[in-house]
Parts: C-alpha cells; structure tokens; sequence
C-alpha cells in the first residue's frame, strides 16, 4: 500500500475488485522505486536501437538571472530554438538533422541547472556551438559568450538509461521547484498508452464509515470480489 494514500483505493464497477491506489511519484518510498526502475528498461529499451549514444551537455550562464526558476525557464526556452534551429539548418545532411534524443537536467553545486542530451546521430560541435550560442544571445537578448555545449563521448545504452535515472533521483531530493526531469524527443515512445475501459473509481475511505463502505460501493457494483491480500484487514472485518 502507498504510504502517501493510504486511505484511497480503486474499485471496479464491472468485478468490484477493490485495490489499494498509489500516488506514482518518485519521491514516495513505495512507488518511486518502481516507477524509476519502469524508466530505467523503458530507455534502455530505446537506446540500444540506435547505432551509437552520444553523450552531450548544454549550459547557460547564470549571471544575468536573479532567479533560478528565471534561469530554467530562459534554458528551456534556449533549448527549443535550438532544436529548431537543427532542423532546419542547411549547413546539416538530412539524417543528421533527424536525430532523436533524451534529455535530462542536472543540477550544478551552485545550483543552477544545465542540460545532459543523448543523440542518436553524429552533429559537428561547431555547428552545434554556433547555433547554442545564436539561440542563448537571442533569448537573453545579449551578446558576448552565454553558452557551451560538450561532447562528452559515446555511452552504452544502460550507461544512458542509468544516468537519466540517476539525474531524476537526484533532482527530487535537491529541487523544490516541481517540473519536467527529462523529456525526449516526439518519436520515442516510452510508455505505450494502454487501451482500457473505464471502469475503475476513487473511493476514500476517510469520507464514509467503514461500516458502510460495502453498501457505499455496491452501489457502483452489484458483483463485489474482495482479495484479502489486497484489502486492509481493518476494513475487511468490518463488513
């Protein structure tokens, strides 16, 4: 049971099966290690299709922000134009410009963040540096040298999925600001949407007495199936 929701569960309309709910975020210590360990095979899986995994890391100066959500928000920006940029630059051969990639943010000891990337095709560091700089000036509106790109070599594809996870984990503990640890490119698939019908509700089992909460999901279902192994004792003796 997920020690962040102990106290809701799911119900089946059609078998009325009742298990407990869990709250699927990494930082609970039932559901985060399972989740991470999902993500972990998930990229692996990914990677090791491609030829090569190029390990990449893209960063922006913190000088010119007060804050570091203002500095994430400019580095996030930074790195769409960027992508863009790739896409439709002519200097780049066709399949170069079709990589895919995954993507993670670290945080640095000062504490402001930078970006690790994973690429799936070969890209000039030249040409990536003038384009990282071109989007860097054009989003904090300054000139000078705001941006560094580095190509940090080739990794293996369980050395790729275990840093993504790693830099998850660690973000978690470190960040109290909440957005998005990693995110990847539209045609990697991580999670396949599963195809359900939807007949599953929320009960809480602190809104009702639990003297009534049989009566309270029969009337959802008529065919109530209770497992012990997934039902609280406490509740289970009280029917």
């Amino acid at each position: 049971m997920c020690a962040r929701k102990p106290q809701l569960f799911l119900v089946s309309q059609a078998s009325g099966l009742i298990i407990p709910a869990h709250c699927k975020a990494y930082a609970c210590s039932q559901c985060g290690p399972q989740k991470i360990r999902r993500l972990f095979y998930a990229i692996k899986t990914q990677l090791e299709k491609w030829e090569l995994v190029r390990f990449w890391t893209f960063t922006l100066t913190n000088r010119l922000f007060e804050t570091k959500e203002k500095h994430y928000e400019a580095l996030r920006e930074i790195w769409r134009r960027w992508i863009n940029n790739v896409r439709r630059s002519k200097l780049l051969r066709k399949k170069t410009k079709t990589f895919s990639f995954v993507k993670v943010v670290e945080m640095h000891k000062s504490g402001y963040l930078h970006l690790h990337v994973f690429l799936s095709e070969f890209l000039p560091q030249t040409v990536a540096q003038v384009l990282w700089e071109t989007c860097c000036q054009e989003v904090t509106g300054h000139k000078g040298h705001l941006g560094q790109t580095y190509v940090k070599g080739h990794r293996s594809a369980r050395q790729g999925a275990w840093y993504v996870c790693k830099y998850v984990m660690k973000l978690i503990h470190l960040m109290e600001m909440t957005f998005r640890k990693y995110s990847k490119s539209n045609d990697i698939l991580l999670f396949p949407k599963k195809i359900t019908v939807n007949e599953w509700f929320f009960i809480r089992t602190m809104q009702i007495d639990q003297k009534d909460l049989y009566d309270e999901i029969a009337e959802f279902s008529s065919s109530l199936v209770f497992i012990k192994h997934n039902f609280p004792e406490s509740l289970e003796k009280s029917g």
